[in-house]
């Protein structure tokens, strides 16, 4: 079912940034378990027209139910059937896209040294010098290294020429080190790219034990971004370690600075896991190591000089309320959390009555840490709809320019600022309560 959702959620994000002919949503919809049936006509040609109406939509089919489904029957179902006669009907526009995973489900059935070497050789002579988002063709590349590696067959020296090359191609895309703003599709791409090299890492640490290699893997590990962009690598975790849950190798390396007496080192390793998701098991982990091996230094002090190296400096703005001026300009004694939200927006809607709660409980009280405010943006009927529905919580009315500044990008956006005035933003569906507790030590 988790699966399915986020399907649904890709074609979703689909629909918000393309025009898509409805042909091409009944198409995805009537292609869905065809290509597990023993006659595999059928299947090709949807897949052809799908391929010619909407492209993305063929290419996400291909690179998630079908590869999922052939992981499961070991390359013995009719999902290969479909996959070698897709391929076989030599369609450039489609097996640009196909080849890798095609290659891939032949190495299923290799048992012999021998033909693993043949396959490893010829992959490695079609891997480009750049990588390939539409054909995956790393992906699938570390599928088969695996594969073979599992069967204990293959020359380590073809599989180590392909990582090598892989590594160097995720290595050197633009979008591995960038902090992107804008396009989820973008977004999706970059969670994709890291995810893997950070794999990629992970195996040659597995293989040589030196820290750079698991200090990579650490590094190119999710951060906020791509943990906000989960269905960019969501399917690649599954195929390769049973699982997103299973990238634990932030953790593999703490256990390696810890053991080699690098004690700043790993606490910069919890500092980073817990503001990357501050949830009450990272935070406690951070607090007892920091505990137990920095017991004369204050914690809050040590919690709150890394949470302002990382955060964002706030726009120099003043915006207005009924109750008062909310000035950026100037430092407070309190925490900041703004709830950016419009009247128009169902899920911001959804949650208010929560806010407004939270709101009273905080604002109320003299010496709290923290404070509450909403931006409103292209509401209707805004204070109507505020005492219609008794909201007591600040709000201000503002305009894109506003937006534009804390780079708001989608809605509702939560945003939770020091007292040094540095922010950060609380990812969309995340346990906000939780992570205002944790940030600001409530």
């Amino acid at each position: 079912m988790k699966k399915l959702t986020l399907l649904l959620l890709i074609l979703l994000n689909f629909s918000v940034h393309a025009q898509i002919p409805k042909e091409a949503f009944d198409l995805i919809n009537s292609l869905s378990g065809l290509s597990s049936k023993e006659n595999s006509e059928e299947a090709i040609k949807v897949s052809e027209k799908l391929n010619k109406i909407y492209q993305p939509f063929f290419i996400n089919n291909i690179h998630t139910q079908l590869a999922q489904n052939i992981l499961k029957t070991k390359g013995n179902g009719n999902e290969s059937q479909f996959l070698n006669q897709l391929y076989a009907k030599r369609v450039p526009s489609i097996n640009n896209i196909i080849t890798p995973i095609y290659v891939w489900n032949k190495s299923l059935n290799i048992t012999t040294t021998d033909k693993a070497n043949s396959l490893l050789k010829t992959y490695y002579s079609n891997l480009a010098d750049t990588t390939n988002y539409n054909s995956k063709a790393e992906l699938f590349g570390l599928l088969i290294v695996k594969e073979f590696d599992n069967k204990k067959i293959g020359s380590s020296t073809y599989k180590n020429k392909i990582l090598a090359k892989i590594t160097a191609n995720l290595a050197a895309n633009s979008l591995i080190n960038e902090v992107i703003e804008g396009k989820r599709s973008v977004k999706e791409k970059r969670a994709h790219y890291r995810f893997l090299l950070a794999y990629n890492y992970k195996l040659l640490f597995d293989k040589n034990k030196t820290e750079t290699s698991i200090k990579n893997a650490a590094k190119y590990s999710p951060d906020q971004t791509d943990l906000q962009n989960i269905s960019g690598y969501f399917y690649d975790a599954h195929l390769l370690i049973n699982g997103p849950k299973n990238i634990d190798y932030k953790k593999t390396y703490f256990n390696y600075l810890n053991k080699n007496g690098k004690e700043d080192a790993a606490l910069n390793i919890l500092l980073s896991e817990a503001y990357i998701q501050p949830n009450t098991i990272n935070l406690k982990n951070l607090q007892d190591f920091h505990s137990n091996k920095t017991p004369l230094k204050s914690f809050e002090a040590t919690w709150n000089s890394y949470l302002n190296s990382k955060m964002e400096t706030v726009p120099n703005i003043k915006v207005e309320f009924e109750s008062g001026t909310l000035d950026f300009s100037k430092k407070r004694n309190n925490w900041v959390y703004i709830d950016v939200w419009g009247t128009w927006c169902g899920p911001c809607v959804k949650e208010l009555p929560e806010f407004n709660k939270a709101s009273e409980n905080y604002n109320k009280n003299p010496d709290s840490k923290i404070k509450f405010y909403s931006f409103s943006y292209g509401s209707q009927k805004l204070k109507e709809f505020m005492t219609k529905n008794k909201y007591t919580f600040p709000v201000a009315e503002i305009n894109k320019k506003i937006t534009k500044l804390f780079k708001v990008s989608g809605y509702p956006t939560k945003i939770l600022i020091s007292p040094d005035n540095k922010y950060v933003k609380i990812p969309f569906g995340a346990n906000w309560q939780e992570y205002i507790r944790n940030y600001c030590l409530l």
